[in-house]
Parts: C-alpha cells; sequence; structure tokens
C-alpha cells in the first residue's frame, strides 16, 4: 500500500462515486498489480422489496430468485444503493463503526444511518 492508497483510504467517504471509481483505477496492492481490473468488471443489479415483518438491518433472500431480496422499510432507506466495492479486495476498505444507540457494528460504506434503531452516525475521532 502506497501513500496515494492510504490518502484514498481515508477519504473514500467524500468523495462522489465517479471520483472514488477513478481513483480505484490507480490503487495496487502491494506487489504493484491494480486492485480494480476495468477489463474485469462486473455489475450486480439487485432488487430490494419492503417487508416489515423482517427484522431492522436483515436482508431475506427470494427462494426463487437470487437477485430479489427482502427487507424492512428501515433497512432499505438506510442502505446506500450505487454500492460501488464489492469483494475479498475491497475488504480493507470497511470503515467499521459501533453505534452509539444500539451498539451494533456496521459498516459505513454500506449504510447512510443505523439500520437496526435509525440513529445518524457521528464521526468517531
Amino acid at each position: 500500500m502506497n501513500a496515494n492508497d492510504i490518502y484514498f483510504r481515508k477519504n473514500i467517504y467524500s468523495k462522489s462515486n465517479n471520483e472514488i471509481y477513478n481513483e480505484l483505477t490507480h490503487i495496487t496492492h502491494d506487489g504493484g498489480h491494480n486492485v480494480y481490473d476495468l477489463n474485469q468488471e462486473q455489475k450486480f443489479d439487485l432488487s430490494l422489496f419492503a417487508d416489515d415483518k423482517i427484522a431492522p438491518g436483515l436482508f431475506k433472500p427470494d427462494q426463487s430468485n437470487p437477485q430479489k431480496f427482502y427487507a424492512n422499510s428501515l433497512t432499505i432507506r438506510a442502505l446506500k444503493k450505487n454500492i460501488l466495492l464489492a469483494g475479498e479486495d475491497f475488504d480493507e476498505f470497511a470503515e467499521i463503526y459501533v453505534c452509539e444507540k444500539c451498539n451494533k457494528e456496521l459498516d459505513l460504506q454500506f449504510w447512510h444511518f443505523c439500520p437496526f434503531c435509525e440513529t445518524q452516525f457521528r464521526a468517531q475521532i
């Protein structure tokens, strides 16, 4: 990980999706290989449907359609709709946050606010 990679990882949450996408093309593993290969880009479209019988913060897959999921309406509102990063190579982008109200551990790259209790995130120093 070089200095530019560290800077990007620390500031990812203040950038637009286009800025993130452009910068990802330059991030490299320690061996010098690109982390994000535009030639192997994959897009996954998933459908989320509200079902308030499901507990907040959880997703239930549809048994007949692997691209269809059900979630509590609070969970759907809390979820960032344009999640850019996925896969093992991006685990290092995780920004773990413990909700001050319900004490659930969350990864901020996926949520606008706590999907369990609806508490807004406060910057942790």
